[in-house]
């Protein structure tokens, strides 16, 4: 995995347009309403909640009109016969190869895994202007490589994690020039493959 292989797109207007319509259609108000009832608040910020449907959309764009988008709660789309779950983080700047692939739990105490194939994580920059998608992984193999953080923890001076997570390095995935291939051949890349961790800041 190299910085090179991150897709890059210039977030236009109308895929933020695309994006607000997802959260209309996902009944976010009535969603959040609910949400209330729970200890962990997670997935209540309707800006970070559009800028995981930025995601969504730039993926979509990506994979064509083959992806089926169902917006359920485990995964976003259908590809190729496997569930593939969109995970999209907001940065300052270009994203690098050490920063953290992420997935937060909406329970305290308690990790979640999606019943997705695929994770495919993204990264958009604050002001919705440039995003990029990095790559994907396995779910199964996330959860081997990755590190259990707990809610408060601090990732870097004065940043906390917000939700009990599970985090990787973006040096974890595989670049999606590899993706149809896994997705037709069955977990040869993402899954098996045993790779040098690097040191997380």
């Amino acid at each position: 995995m190299e910085i090179k292989d991150f897709i890059q797109f210039d977030i236009s207007r109308d895929m933020i347009n695309e994006a607000e319509s997802y959260l209309k259609q996902s009944n976010f108000d009535e969603r959040c309403e609910m949400k209330k009832l729970r200890s962990n608040q997670y997935g209540s910020n309707k800006k970070r909640t559009i800028q995981g449907y930025i995601g969504e959309v730039m993926v979509g764009n990506y994979l064509g009109p083959a992806a089926i988008r169902v917006d359920y709660d485990e995964f976003d789309f259908v590809y190729k016969r496997k569930k593939i779950e969109v995970k999209c983080i907001a940065i300052n700047n270009t994203p690098k190869l050490y920063y953290r692939a992420q997935v937060n739990s909406c329970y305290d105490d308690f990790i979640r895994k999606q019943s997705a194939d695929f994770y495919i994580f993204c990264f958009a920059n604050l002001n919705f202007k440039i995003g990029w998608i990095a790559g994907f992984i396995s779910c199964d193999h996330f959860f081997e490589v990755g590190t259990f953080r707990p809610k408060g923890y601090e990732f870097l001076p004065g940043k906390y994690y917000i939700a009990d997570a599970t985090d990787a390095t973006v040096y974890d995935l595989t670049p999606m020039s590899l993706f149809d291939a896994e997705c037709e051949n069955g977990f040869i890349y993402g899954a098996k493959k045993e790779k040098k961790r690097i040191r997380q800041i």
